[in-house]
């Protein structure tokens, strides 16, 4: 990484960042999970969020080819559940439990909310799919605080 890049790097971690779980079922029906920092809510009407997707992601093709994904909004005491999915040598789910909603992507349960989506658009952007889905279903929110991502740290 040159010089500028890690300047940069360290710029954008000056931004604090809600963390979230994106969660599918792949295409062979088993459950994918990913820790993600890069999420927004696009649109209330309708009702539109989306998330980046590194292209260097372990479960990158599953999540790039998903009709239906779910954004898991994680608890400030849930940095164990953020460590485990941003981890690619970790299993995802061997002892999560979870449920699914209308789209049927995994929603892990004692989060702050869940959102279940329809993917509408996946664009690449440099080194990051920019993918864009339609809120079909949500759960939540639930008592607590949001864990926090800046600098490199889980903040409170």
């Amino acid at each position: 990484m040159s010089k500028d890049e890690k300047n940069l790097k360290g710029l954008f971690g000056c931004f604090a960042a809600g963390v979230t779980v994106v969660t599918t079922l792949g295409p062979d029906g088993a459950a994918r999970g990913m820790t993600v920092s890069s999420f927004s809510a696009v649109s209330l009407e309708p009702p539109i969020v989306l998330y980046c997707l590194g292209d260097h992601a372990v479960n990158f093709d599953a999540f790039a080819a998903a009709t239906h994904f779910a954004v898991n909004i994680l608890k400030d005491d849930q940095a164990s559940i953020s460590n485990r999915f941003a981890d690619p040598s970790q299993p995802d789910w061997p002892d999560l439990p979870y449920r699914g909603l209308a789209g049927g992507s995994p929603i892990l349960d004692g989060t702050l909310g869940a959102l279940d989506c329809k993917q509408i658009s996946a664009q690449r952007f440099g080194d990051h799919l920019v993918v864009l889905g339609e809120v079909i279903d949500t759960q939540g929110p639930e008592p607590g605080a949001p864990l926090i991502y800046h600098r490199g740290l889980y903040i409170s």
